[in-house]
């Protein structure tokens, strides 16, 4: 069983990875501690709220008004910190059905030993449950929503090869690898004589890469439309346009030699799974497009974000929500659109202020 001050330690490490995520907030690390805690425990006390000057295990608690996991987090990161307690987090996957369980290794070092040890964890919706349940809305640890985003969040930061080529073939990677063969064995019957037929099984393989993992780092690549740039700036929702549509991408495994996982899942992670941010309006309009993508962008009058090559969002989704944050505060929560023109002024100038490797011109 782990000891509460590795917990803490895990925690930290696991809130550090998701920190970039839009809506991120401190509870979320007491939280994550908690989950953590009841996930390798037996028996644990339920989330109170303790107000300064009342009873708390027989003593008069005399702190700041505060949850006692948040406090009990806070005095188990000390003690991590004096030990000289180092964790890092591996092999991020789904580990369940849709967004509500994620699995991941934690790994920990002394600073002045050489020995390291390491723990498998799973969470769930249920190791959280807890604290979606307020004495009052004031005192609410977390919001329903927020515990999926929680669970999105770190899943999101796993890497695709490492994760899927620990578990395999028993992976949804090796399922879907497993399945290929069956079914381009039934698209060639129908070659030349079903066309409907063709075009299911297609789909039927682009749907089925779309649900294969997304991390977000290595699958963005670096770029948004002006519209929902926007969007992102006051807050309302995006959505994931790929940049290689799926019915194209299910064709082209279909007609494919696939002899190899390590090759389906570069073939993946290379070409199917790259995505940019549109509206949903936006990618309703360049649906199943024909030919180049940029050229489906510009035929529905879609403006595309940064206007440069290569974006300086590749691969470094912390970055682009980064980006997000300073034209908020630069510009302020207002309902007015910001141009190209001004939006191009705000990433050369956040650029220079947070990263001097980067000019743009």
């Amino acid at each position: 069983m782990l000891k509460k001050y590795e917990i803490a330690a895990a925690a930290e490490a696991v809130y550090e990875i998701i920190l970039s995520t839009e809506g991120c907030r401190r509870n979320w690390q007491f939280a994550l501690y908690y989950a953590i805690l009841k996930s390798t425990s037996e028996e644990i006390e339920i989330p109170i709220w303790k107000s300064k000057g009342e009873m708390y295990r027989g003593k008069i608690w005399d702190h700041a008004s505060q949850w006692n996991y948040d406090h009990e987090f806070r005095n188990n990161l000390k003690s991590k910190n004096k030990i000289g307690l180092i964790c890092t987090i591996d092999n991020i996957s789904n580990a369940g059905n849709g967004q509500s369980t994620v699995s991941f290794q934690i790994t920990f070092q002394h600073i002045t030993r050489n020995n390291g040890w390491s723990q498998n964890i799973k969470l769930t919706r249920n190791d959280f449950i807890e604290l979606c349940k307020p004495d009052d809305t004031v005192r609410q640890i977390l919001y329903d929503d927020e515990v999926s985003e929680i669970l999105t969040s770190i899943s999101e930061n796993g890497n695709i090869v490492e994760a899927e080529e620990i578990q395999g073939l028993s992976s949804k990677f090796g399922t879907l690898f497993k399945l290929i063969p069956g079914l381009q064995e039934v698209y060639s019957i129908h070659d030349g004589i079903n066309s409907i037929s063709r075009d299911y099984i297609e789909t039927i393989v682009g749907a089925a890469l779309f649900y294969l993992p997304h991390p977000v780092n290595e699958c963005f690549n670096g770029y948004c439309s002006m519209k929902s740039l926007n969007y992102r700036i006051k807050r309302k929702k995006t959505v994931k346009e790929h940049i290689y549509p799926r019915k194209r991408a299910g064709y082209n495994i279909l007609n494919s030699e696939i002899h190899d996982l390590r090759m389906f899942i570069n073939d993946f992670k290379v070409t199917f799974s790259e995505f940019m941010y549109l509206t949903s309006d936006e990618n309703s309009d360049t649906i199943n497009f024909e030919g180049n993508h940029d050229d489906a962008l510009r035929d529905n009058h879609i403006v595309k974000f940064p206007d440069i090559d290569p974006s300086p969002f590749y691969h470094n989704h912390k970055r682009f929500l980064s980006f997000i944050r300073y034209c908020r505060n630069s510009k302020g929560e207002t309902e007015v659109d910001i141009t190209l023109q001004e939006a191009t002024g705000l990433l050369n100038s956040f650029m220079n202020n947070n990263n001097k490797r980067f000019k743009l011109e």
